[in-house]
């Protein structure tokens, strides 16, 4: 049948309307899934919403290295 790949673009939305309604934690477990995901791949290109998105987490946790990473 052939190996299932979940949409990073999906994954991607879930995660900014998690944090849009304020579940910050899970947003951070679901937007670092798409990282490792597409690291998995050896796919390290990426997309500007979810790298924005992440390090505006970690940010408002006070973690300025990990968001710059």
């Amino acid at each position: 049948m052939g190996e299932l790949r979940p949409d990073v673009r999906v994954l991607r939305e879930i995660g900014l309307n998690q944090a849009a309604l304020g579940d910050e934690e899970t947003a951070l477990e679901t937007l670092e899934g798409i990282v490792q995901l597409q690291a998995a791949q050896d796919n390290l290109d990426l997309d500007p919403a979810t790298a924005i998105a992440l390090a505006g987490l970690h940010e408002k946790r006070g973690d300025p290295e990990r968001a710059a990473d």
